[in-house]
This record gives C-alpha cells, sequence and structure tokens, in this order.
C-alpha cells in the first residue's frame, strides 16, 4: 500500500502518502493562502491618524464594540486551539514529524505561523482601541448632558487589525487542515 523511503543515516523506512501530488497541490496551496494575507496585511496597512477618529457614544455603538472585541477574542481562542491541536497531535507522538518532504515542511510552518500572526494581529486590535478610548475619555467629568466621545470602531485604523486578523485566521484554518489532511486521513509522515 505504501511505498517506503530508506534514509541510510537513519536505519528505518518513512512511509510516504499513496498520493504525493494531492501533498504538492496542498502546500502550494497553503503557500498561496499565507502569501495572499501576507500581502493584504502589508498593503492594508493604515498608520496612526492626526486625530483620534470619534462618533458620539451611544448604546448601540457600546454593544457594536463589545461584539467585534468579542468575535477577535474568539479568534484568538480558535488560534490558540488549533495551534494547541497541531502542536498536540506532535508532541503525543499521534503523528511522527520527520520534516523528509517539502511539502510537510510547508503546511507545518504556515499553519504555524498564520496562526500566530494572527493571534499578534488580536493583540494590535485590543491595543489600538484601547489607546482610542484612552485618547477619547475627558480628562474631567463631563458636564450633564454632554454626550461622550466613542472611537469610531469602522475607522480603517482600528478595523485593519481585526480584518487581518480574520483573513490571516482562515489562511491559517485552511493550512493547518491540509496539515491534518496529509498527516492523518494520506497516512503522511508528518
Amino acid at each position: 500500500m505504501f511505498s517506503a523511503i530508506q534514509f541510510p543515516l537513519q536505519g528505518h523506512a518513512i512511509p510516504t502518502p499513496p498520493n504525493e501530488t494531492l501533498a504538492t497541490i496542498l502546500a502550494i496551496l497553503s503557500l498561496v493562502f499565507a502569501a495572499a494575507a501576507i500581502l493584504y496585511a502589508l498593503l492594508m496597512y493604515f498608520p496612526v491618524p492626526a486625530a483620534v477618529p470619534n462618533v458620539a457614544s451611544s448604546e448601540q455603538r457600546t454593544k457594536g464594540l463589545d461584539l467585534r472585541v468579542e468575535f477577535s477574542s474568539k479568534l484568538f481562542d480558535l488560534s490558540l486551539l488549533l495551534l494547541g491541536a497541531i502542536w498536540g497531535l506532535v508532541l503525543a507522538d499521534k503523528v511522527s514529524i520527520h520534516f523528509q518532504r517539502w511539502q510537510e515542511v510547508v503546511l507545518f510552518s504556515t499553519s504555524n505561523f498564520l496562526l500566530v500572526l494572527s493571534m499578534l494581529f488580536h493583540i494590535a486590535y485590543r491595543l489600538r482601541l484601547a489607546n482610542m478610548i484612552w485618547d477619547l475619555a475627558p480628562s474631567a467629568p463631563p458636564a450633564t448632558g454632554a454626550s461622550t466621545q466613542f472611537p469610531d470602531i469602522r475607522n480603517s485604523f482600528l478595523e485593519f487589525p481585526l480584518t487581518t486578523q480574520w483573513a490571516l485566521f482562515l489562511a491559517a484554518l485552511a493550512s493547518g487542515f491540509f496539515t491534518i489532511l496529509i498527516a492523518k486521513v494520506f497516512g503522511g509522515s508528518l
């Protein structure tokens, strides 16, 4: 069923998956997804604006902000879970890593790299949001009837880290799925 590659220095054979072409296609797809997500992050980068974009505070805007922060936190949690699942397979000796095939290196590396970047963009999003809220906070209590300012969460400065986190997570999800597919379903040596 499996062919085997004999490595003289290691003294044992490493099984290769029956469909080398599929592994190559998935590795190339993983690289394309990674490149697209990183290119998006580079092209969509927005520097700190001169003035903090703001809007009047309202209950709906506060709820919207809470939902966006919760969404970003869930993506962070899922990234951490997927990263743990990939490494859990490796550390529990459920999947033996040999890194003899370039496809395995590409799949494993891109999924880990994209997941870590996704988590870093969550931190960037939370930091930008916290800084904007801090900058908009009045130094003295507002007068009765005065509206408080609220960061414009749809501004590109704040939107950038969240959408980039989402793009990196989706690319990492695909790459991680390909890694597990090759390792567990198709019996790769990953």
